[in-house]
């Protein structure tokens, strides 16, 4: 095994250039906020480092994409199964109340707001 010591802005790098691999432009800036909060946040210190298999289960099997239409569709149908009201509808975010951190949003799949654009969440 062989111990590097990496700058922040190269592991950054390598992890979007992985992405890349993946998907498009758009999708790429979802994951590229949430890999900086990652990797400036200290998540990778004294790790073991693979960038596929991080990249990979990430993209694969750890985040969920859910964009602008679909967040609308949930919360219509969410409104109509559980019977909310006008005066009850201030209690269920729309796609302008939704921050990255917030979590537990009952009518997505999904649990944490992990990074957000204008049309797309990237939800873990």
């Amino acid at each position: 095994m062989v111990t590097l010591n990496i700058d922040e802005e190269t592991l950054l790098e390598l992890l979007i250039d992985r992405v890349k691999y993946w998907t498009d432009e758009d999708t790429l800036e979802l994951f590229n906020q949430y890999y900086e909060n990652q990797v400036y946040g200290g998540c990778f210190e004294g790790a073991n480092f693979d960038v596929m298999s991080i990249v990979d289960n990430d993209y694969v099997n750890n985040l969920t994409i859910t964009d602008r239409a679909e967040f609308e569709k949930a919360r219509e149908e969410y409104i109509s199964e559980n019977n909310i009201t006008d005066e009850d509808l201030e209690d269920v975010p729309t796609w302008d109340d939704i921050e990255v951190g917030e979590n537990n949003i009952e009518f997505l799949s999904g649990y944490y707001i992990e990074a957000k654009t204008e049309n797309a969440l990237l939800i873990s």
